[in-house]
C-alpha cells in the first residue's frame, strides 16, 4: 500500500502540471474566441457567427460535408418573370441569333463584355424574357460599341465593353443602380442573371437567375470567383452566358466574364462539390470609366433637350410613317424587379393611340409644376423697416426684440380687430423699453401696427374713387378686344392649316390619277409627310422601280418623282413661291468624305425641305454615312424635311430573292456600301430604308 502511495505521489506533480496547462490554454482560446466575436465597442458581432463556419474553397477536396451558413441566399436556377429585371438586355446578331447578355446603365447605353462587342452586333432586345421577338419586346438598333481602354483581346483582364443604341422609353426598361462597394470582403451572397443559363444548343434561351456565393480572397481583387454548392436541387446547374449582371443588394456588383459550360444534373445539400459557376469583374474595377461614359451620355441628352435646335424623338418604334392602324400596346407602369414583385399594366383602353410603339419621355420638355414663381422669404415693401440693416452690435439686443415683434405683427391679419388692443399695448411697451431705437423707425413701425393713427385722409376723396373705376372700365374693354382678336387669329390660322392639308391631299390624288399609282403608295406618302409635319422631324422614302421592265418609261418616272418632291416641298415649306426641291445625282458626287456631302446640301434642304437623291445605290460607299444623319428621325439634321431616293431593282440583280421588298432593298444597299464599318452599316441601312414606295407596276 505504501508502495502504491509512493508511485501515486511520484506522478502527482506532472499530472497537476499537465492539467493546469490544459486548463490555461482552453481559457485563453475561449477568451480569444469571445474577443474575436466582439466589435470595437465591445458588442457581439453577429456576422462572425456566419463567417466562423467552414466554407470549402477551391483548394479543398470535393465531397466533404456541407457547412452552409444559416442565412445563405444560394438557390437553384429559376425562371425570371416578366419585368422582374427591367434592366436586362439580350444582344442579338444580324441573323437574329443570341450573342450575350447586357444590362442597361443609361438610356441608350448597354454594359456587357468587350468580347461580346467584337461580334457582329445588330440590335438589342428589351422588355423580354427570351431571346425571341414577340409583341411585347422592344428592339433597339446598335449605333456603335466601345471597349475598356486596356482591353486588347481575350487574355485581357478588363473584359468590359459598352453598346450605344437608340434611345428607349423609360417605362420599358430602367437603368440598374451601380454598387459603390470597393472591397468584396463583406459581399457573400450574389445573384447572377442571364439568358439560357442551362439551355442546350438549339433551345430557346429564357431569362434565368441563380443565387451564388462569393469565395474570393478578402483582399481587393479584379476578378471575383463565385460558387454554387450545398443546395438540394435536380435542376440542371451551369452558367452558359456572359455579359450579364451579378447583383448584391439589388445593385450591380459586377459583370460575368466567364461562365460554366459543364452542367450538373443534380446537386446535394449533404456533400460539397465546390462548383465554380462564374468569374466576375467587380464594378469597382471599371466604375470610374463607366461613370465618365454615363455622364457624357447624359450630358448629350441634356444638351439635346435644352439647345432647342435638336429634338430627341422616340426610338424603338415602327416607322413613324407607318400608316397601319395597329392597336398599340402600352405599359405605363414599370414593376420593380425582385422576387414577389407585382406589376400592374394598363388595359387597352389606356393604350397610347399614337403612331409610336414606344415613347421617349426624354423628348418632352419639363414643365413647371406650378405657374406661381417661388417666393422668397424676404418680402420688400415700400416705407417699411428693413430687417437686413446692420444690427450686429452687441448693444442692440433690444432692437432685435422689437424687430421680431414687428415682424410677427405684420404677419397677422389687420381685420382681426379683437387682437388690436393687445397688439397696441405690447408694441407700446416694446417701444418704450427700447430707447436706442431711432425715433423715425419707431414712428414707421408704429404706423404699420396701428393704421388708425396714420396720416389723415385727403380732403378730395372723389378722385380716389373715380380713378379706380375708370381703370377697371379700360381693363375690361381691353380684355374683350384682345380676346376677339386672338379668336380671329386662331380661326384664321386653323383655316389656313386645314386648307394646306386639304390642298396637299388633293395634289397627291391628282398625281395618283395622272400616273396610275396604287392607293397603298399614295397612302404611304400622305401618312409619311403628315407625320413629318406633326413631329417636326424627318423621313426617308425610296421609290422602288424596275428599269428592265418591258416598256419602262424612264422619262415618265422621272417626272413623277420630281412632282412628288415638289408637292411635298410646297407642303413642308408653306407654299413659298420660290420653293424648289433639292436634287442630287448620285453619279455626279465627287466629295472625298461624307462630311462634305452633308455641308454641301444642308442649307439647300433646310430652305426647300426636300432632297431627291436619284439612284441611291450609286452613292459612293465613303459618302453613304451622310444619309445616316440626313435620315435621322430622332435627331434630324434638318427638321421638317423629307428625303426621297430612287432605286432600280435591275441594279440589284445579284441579290438573292427575299421575302419582302424591304428586306431585298436592305440587302442590296448593304452589299453596295462595303466599306462602311460593321457597327455603322446596320443603323445606316435602317434609317435609309424606311418607307418603300413600290411603283414597279406603274412604270
Amino acid at each position: 500500500m505504501m508502495k502504491i502511495g509512493s508511485i501515486f505521489l511520484h506522478f502527482l506533480i506532472p499530472i497537476v502540471f499537465v492539467f493546469g496547462f490544459i486548463t490555461t490554454c482552453a481559457g485563453e482560446n475561449v477568451k480569444k474566441s469571445v474577443d474575436d466575436n466582439r466589435d470595437d465597442n465591445g458588442e457581439t458581432n453577429d456576422e462572425s457567427k456566419d463567417e466562423s463556419l467552414d466554407i470549402p474553397v477551391e483548394s479543398e477536396p470535393n465531397n466533404i460535408t456541407c457547412t452552409r451558413r444559416q442565412n445563405s441566399q444560394m438557390h437553384e436556377i429559376l425562371a425570371a418573370g416578366h419585368q422582374q429585371f427591367p434592366f436586362m438586355a439580350a444582344i442579338m446578331s444580324q441573323q437574329n441569333e443570341y450573342l450575350c447578355s447586357g444590362v442597361v446603365v443609361a438610356n441608350g447605353l448597354i454594359l456587357t463584355t468587350a468580347q461580346c462587342t467584337q461580334q457582329p452586333l445588330s440590335y438589342i432586345l428589351l422588355n423580354t424574357t427570351t431571346d425571341k421577338k414577340d409583341d411585347t419586346t422592344v428592339s433597339l438598333h446598335v449605333i456603335k460599341t466601345e471597349r475598356f481602354p486596356t482591353f486588347t483581346g481575350s487574355d485581357s483582364l478588363k473584359d468590359i465593353g459598352i453598346v450605344y443604341t437608340e434611345k428607349h422609353n423609360n417605362s420599358i426598361a430602367t437603368k440598374i443602380i451601380l454598387s459603390n462597394y470597393t472591397n468584396p470582403r463583406n459581399v457573400l451572397d450574389l445573384e447572377g442573371i442571364g439568358f439560357g443559363l442551362n439551355a442546350d444548343i438549339g433551345q430557346t434561351k429564357e431569362l434565368q437567375y441563380v443565387g451564388m456565393e462569393n469565395r474570393s480572397p478578402e483582399e481587393v481583387t479584379d476578378v471575383l470567383k463565385i460558387y454554387f454548392d450545398c443546395v438540394e436541387t435536380k435542376v440542371t446547374t451551369c452558367f452558359k452566358d456572359t455579359g450579364g449582371p451579378v447583383l448584391f443588394d439589388k445593385e450591380l456588383m459586377g459583370i460575368v466574364i466567364k461562365g460554366q459550360e459543364e452542367c450538373s444534373k443534380e446537386m446535394s445539400s449533404t456533400y460539397a462539390v465546390n462548383k465554380r459557376m462564374v468569374d466576375v469583374i467587380p464594378t469597382y474595377a471599371f466604375k470610374a470609366w463607366l461613370d465618365e461614359k454615363i455622364k457624357k451620355n447624359d450630358e448629350q441628352e441634356h444638351v439635346a433637350l435644352t439647345s432647342g435646335g435638336v429634338n430627341i424623338k422616340p426610338s424603338a418604334r415602327r416607322s413613324i410613317h407607318s400608316y397601319k392602324d395597329d392597336r398599340l400596346r402600352s405599359n405605363e407602369t414599370m414593376g420593380r424587379y425582385g422576387l414577389n414583385k407585382s406589376n400592374t399594366q394598363n388595359g387597352p383602353e389606356d393604350a397610347d393611340r399614337g403612331v409610336d410603339e414606344t415613347d421617349n419621355v426624354m423628348s418632352k420638355m419639363a414643365r413647371q409644376t406650378s405657374p406661381l414663381s417661388i417666393r422668397k422669404k424676404k418680402i420688400n415693401r415700400s416705407n417699411s423697416y428693413s430687417q437686413d440693416e446692420d444690427n450686429s452690435d452687441d448693444n442692440t439686443t433690444d432692437d432685435s426684440d422689437v424687430e421680431d415683434s414687428f415682424s410677427n405683427y405684420l404677419s397677422k391679419s389687420r381685420a382681426e380687430d379683437e387682437s388690436y388692443p393687445a397688439v397696441k399695448n405690447r408694441s407700446n411697451i416694446s417701444l418704450e423699453r427700447d430707447p436706442s431705437l431711432p425715433h423715425q423707425q419707431k414712428l414707421n413701425a408704429f404706423s404699420r401696427i396701428n393704421p388708425r393713427t396714420t396720416q389723415p385722409q385727403p380732403a378730395n376723396t372723389s378722385r380716389g374713387i373715380i380713378l379706380p373705376i375708370f381703370l377697371v372700365i379700360i381693363a375690361v374693354f381691353s380684355y374683350f378686344i384682345l380676346k376677339d382678336q386672338t379668336t380671329i387669329q386662331t380661326q384664321e390660322k386653323s383655316t389656313q392649316t386645314n386648307y394646306d392639308e386639304i390642298k396637299f391631299e388633293n395634289s397627291l390624288r391628282d398625281l395618283q390619277e395622272k400616273y396610275n399609282i396604287d392607293d397603298d403608295s399614295i397612302l404611304k406618302l400622305k401618312s409619311g409627310i403628315s407625320t413629318i409635319i406633326s413631329r417636326m422631324d424627318t423621313g426617308a422614302f425610296i421609290f422602288f422601280y424596275n428599269g428592265n421592265k418591258i416598256n419602262f418609261d424612264a422619262i415618265k418616272f422621272g417626272k413623277f418623282t420630281d412632282e412628288v418632291a415638289y408637292t411635298a416641298a410646297k407642303y413642308l415649306r408653306s407654299e413659298m413661291s420660290s420653293i424648289q426641291h433639292t436634287v442630287v445625282e448620285s453619279a455626279n458626287l465627287d466629295m472625298q468624305e461624307h462630311g462634305q456631302l452633308i455641308s454641301r446640301y444642308k442649307d439647300d434642304v433646310n430652305r426647300s425641305g426636300v432632297m431627291l437623291v436619284k439612284e441611291i445605290d450609286a452613292v459612293p460607299s465613303d459618302l453613304a454615312m451622310a444619309f445616316h444623319y440626313y435620315c435621322d428621325e430622332y435627331d434630324p439634321l434638318v427638321k421638317k424635311s423629307a428625303i426621297f431616293f430612287t432605286l432600280n431593282k435591275a441594279n440589284c440583280s445579284n441579290i438573292s430573292v427575299s421575302k419582302t421588298t424591304h428586306e431585298f432593298v436592305e440587302k442590296c444597299l448593304t452589299k453596295k456600301w462595303k466599306t462602311v464599318s460593321p457597327e455603322n452599316i446596320r443603323p445606316l441601312v435602317t434609317r435609309v430604308v424606311n418607307v418603300i414606295i413600290d411603283v414597279t407596276s406603274a412604270f
